[in-house]
């Protein structure tokens, strides 16, 4: 009887194993593709049958660097706007997510609505009363104002999975340290902030990278100066002899450079802010 639960167990690794060896085939070889094609001349990415490590060359990029400078530009504003949306979004979520969970009451229900209404509106659907509004101001093709759009939209969703980790601090440990002396605001700052970090980086994470790969309010919004990778990258990849797959490649290995930076530094942090949040 042993024998055959342990076989039974047993067998269900394998299985869970080979499921999520074939999950992460499946996300990871895109990405493995993108990045070897970018050190690829145009013969090699069309050889048949495909070569996978063929003689490798920078070729594309510095071509890229040549042919296409607003590219690293536009690098450079993703990095402004995502890093500026970020921090409002945290500001403002994680002070929404700690009122919805510390002060319950039916006058809360009406914003908590609100927010789960705004998901519900895909982001064109804002452009089109928003873009006459602010360029009548002088506000398009603004960081200042991609980073208030893109915070907004994101503001509702990261308010959401911010209150899951302030409801997990127990609302005791903030009222004993009120006991011993503690005002309202360090009680806050000493203890539930650092108890909802992980949560925070979760939060953090999930938010930045939906900012970074936006498109639509970034190609609405933005001409020249606060134009984003996202919308250059879809110009760099042709040329008067059709596709060059070549810059196009090694313009998406420079576009997500960061996020896989920022993720491989912090992914504990996130794997811990997610556990956290998924158990009570």
């Amino acid at each position: 009887m042993i024998n055959k639960y342990r076989l039974y167990k047993y067998g269900n690794n394998v299985l869970s194993y080979f499921f999520l060896l074939l999950l992460v085939f499946f996300a990871a070889f895109p990405i493995f593709l993108i990045i070897i094609n970018s050190f690829k001349d145009a013969l090699d990415i069309w050889a048949y049958p495909p070569k996978i490590f063929s003689k490798l060359t920078v070729q594309n990029f510095t071509r890229l660097a040549s042919e296409n400078p607003r590219f690293f530009s536009s690098v450079r504003n993703s990095i402004i706007i995502t890093a500026g949306a970020l921090v409002i979004t945290l500001v403002f979520s994680f002070a929404a997510a700690f009122a919805f969970s510390r002060y319950k009451s039916r006058a809360m229900q009406i914003p908590a609505l609100i927010l789960i209404a705004m998901r519900m509106f895909p982001p064109i659907v804002i452009t089109i009363p928003l873009y006459p509004f602010l360029r009548s101001l002088g506000l398009v093709d603004n960081h200042f104002t991609l980073m208030v759009i893109n915070a907004a939209f994101s503001l509702s969703l990261a308010t959401m999975m911010m209150k899951t980790f302030v409801d997990d601090v127990p609302v005791e440990l903030e009222e004993a340290a009120m006991i011993e002396g503690c005002s309202k605001l360090r009680a806050f700052v000493t203890i539930t902030l650092p108890l909802t970090a992980p949560g925070i980086t979760a939060v953090a994470i999930f938010v930045a990278i939906g900012i970074w790969n936006e498109y639509t309010f970034a190609y609405i919004f933005s001409t020249t100066k606060a134009i984003t990778a996202p919308v250059v990258i879809t110009t760099v990849s042709s040329d008067v002899m059709g596709v060059n797959w070549g810059a196009l490649f090694s313009a998406c290995v420079i576009q997500l450079l960061p996020m896989l930076i920022m993720v491989t530094i912090i992914h504990k942090y996130l794997i811990r802010g997610v556990q956290s949040g998924a158990i009570k």
